[in-house]
């Protein structure tokens, strides 16, 4: 997890801050980290409920992998948001699929681009989940992400933005899923094998691997 205090560096600077800053700062951080920390236990159980009951979303059989980043941003740094996204994404998706990662990137950079695009002193919450090709696989990807603008003098040289993000991977469970949600997803995987195939050979390929996968 990223320190939010890094962002201060060298003894001298930091003796430049007043009591009041120091104190701000200190609470921002346990702030951002209280809510990453939140966002995990939302997403895990949101997860464990996934395609139970009324529950319409995509269920899993395992979750694979989590990361939570803390972190401060000034304006002038709001360029550097894609590269964060970026390498929080990288390892969770594998297998050569640079394209899928890229993808998953733009989704992401979106969000919180336009997480951080918020007025001073507001506070925004973005959570979204979606599905994505690992290889053949499908897999299940959870974020949410939290951003609190700075209002106070003694700290806005320094921080404009804090932010807490929380990210899950988790293995979609094949077995409750429905072919219309596997067509949805796998038909790029079929395509880009194969972009001359007519789509209702596309389908019938589906068909068959769907009816494969859950053999």
């Amino acid at each position: 997890m990223a320190v939010i205090r890094d962002l201060f560096k060298g003894a001298d600077e930091a003796k430049n801050l007043n009591e009041e800053a120091k104190e701000l700062l200190d609470n921002l951080e346990a702030l951002a980290t209280v809510k990453a920390e939140y966002f995990q236990q939302l997403i895990e159980n949101r997860l464990r409920g996934a395609g139970v009951g009324q529950d319409q979303t995509v269920a899993i059989s395992k979750i694979q992998s989590y990361k939570n980043v803390t972190k401060a941003y000034v304006s002038s740094d709001a360029d550097k948001i894609s590269s964060v996204v970026s390498g929080a994404i990288k390892g969770f998706v594998k297998g050569g699929s640079e394209n899928i990662q890229n993808g998953v990137t733009s989704l992401l950079t979106e969000m919180v681009t336009a997480l951080f695009g918020e007025s001073e002193g507001s506070e925004s919450l973005k959570n979204e989940y979606y599905l994505v090709n690992e290889g053949v696989a499908l897999i299940r990807l959870d974020f949410m992400a939290w951003s609190r603008a700075v209002k106070s003098t003694s700290l806005t040289t320094k921080v404009e933005q804090v932010s807490a993000f929380c990210l899950y991977k988790a293995t979609v469970d094949i077995e409750k899923l429905d072919f219309d949600t596997f067509l949805d997803r796998y038909q790029d995987i079929i395509t880009a094998g194969h972009p001359d195939m007519p789509m209702d050979q596309v389908i019938e390929k589906c068909k068959a691997d769907f009816k494969l996968f859950k053999a």
